[in-house]
């Protein structure tokens, strides 16, 4: 049975690969031995087609039914199987232990990098307990094993703490990517709610302000905290007039704009939205008191069809340019 995860699991993604470089070793190992043959290289090439399909199926986020134990299950048995083929302690990749050893390291950490190793060894003793002369050799092998293992076992454990934590901030940046959605949607939702409701153009306005601080603000709490300036201009005479802003003093209510040089003017001739910094520098703009310590924003003209009526401009000491 199979199951369809959202993301990928890099722990199979770091089995799959150290599989792949054990594998090629012990293709190595018995092509400098002359033991590339038919007859004592079937596991191997059993180990090579499993690992193409769980390389398949990581690739597409699958997961068998206890997926972890049966890789663990699969290196093992198979790598057992090609230890003995290939003439056990006296074959020229006595060291394929190590191939089930870093599965078990890389699924259950130390646990599984030392119970795969005393599994392996009690294969390598027994073989080692029924030929004379070999049990010293089968001894000695078994403990660079299970030391091995040890050490596997704290790298895999260090491995998936570093995984689990990258993670988790990753769920954490997605959940506050949703909140943040969600307070966008929610802002426009507002936005034409009231523009259904009201006639009154400073409503509407107050209402623009309003949406343009939840989309650009990259933290919805920040709203509080990083007070926003906005001001909606909008063409009267044919020049720009205040009609609504946030935290503009009274003489920047009153000054007027030609929205021919600068920000204004790009925004007016290209018709679409711009980002600017260090708008005090600004020949128009920086005469707005409210604007003078902007470090970054946003201006985006005001349009239906091909007129340009106005512009949004929203500006924040803390604003994060998307």
């Amino acid at each position: 049975m199979m199951r369809k995860y959202d993301t990928p699991y890099m722990a199979d993604w770091f089995a799959i690969s150290l599989r792949w470089i054990m594998l090629v070793g012990l293709v190595v190992s018995l092509g400098l031995g002359n033991g590339l043959d038919v007859g004592t290289t079937w596991p191997l090439g059993l180990l090579i087609l499993w690992n193409l399909a769980m390389t398949a199926m990581t690739s597409l986020n699958l997961r068998l039914q206890l997926h972890r134990r049966l890789n663990i299950a699969v290196d093992l048995v198979l790598t057992g199987a090609f230890f003995l083929v290939q003439g056990g302690l006296h074959g020229p990749a006595f060291w394929a232990g190590l191939l089930p050893i870093l599965t078990g390291s890389i699924y259950f950490e130390v646990f599984g990098g030392v119970a795969v190793s005393l599994l392996f060894s009690s294969l390598i003793l027994y073989l080692g307990y029924q030929t004379d002369g070999d049990l010293s050799i089968s001894i000695l092998i078994s403990v660079i094993l299970v030391s091995l293992s040890f050490v596997f076992g704290f790298l895999g454990r260090r491995m998936m703490e570093h995984m689990r934590k990258n993670r988790s901030l990753w769920m954490d940046a997605e959940e506050k990517k949703r909140a943040i959605q969600n307070e966008r949607l929610r802002a426009i939702y507002e936005l034409t709610s009231t523009l259904s409701s009201t006639l009154s153009y400073k409503r509407v306005l107050d209402s623009a302000l309003d949406m343009g601080a939840a989309a650009l603000n990259p933290d919805p709490e920040q709203l509080v905290s990083d007070p926003l300036v906005g001001v909606v201009m909008l063409f009267n005479g044919g020049k720009l007039r205040i009609g609504s802003a946030r935290r503009f003093t009274s003489a920047d209510m009153r000054l007027t704009f030609e929205g021919s040089e600068g920000i204004l003017k790009k925004a007016l001739d290209e018709g679409e939205p711009i980002t600017f910094k260090d708008i005090g520098y600004d020949h128009e703009l920086g005469r707005v008191i409210a604007l003078r310590n902007c470090t970054s924003g946003y201006c985006f003209p005001l349009r239906s069809g091909f007129n340009v009526y106005g512009v949004l401009l929203v500006r924040s000491s803390r604003l994060r340019l998307l």
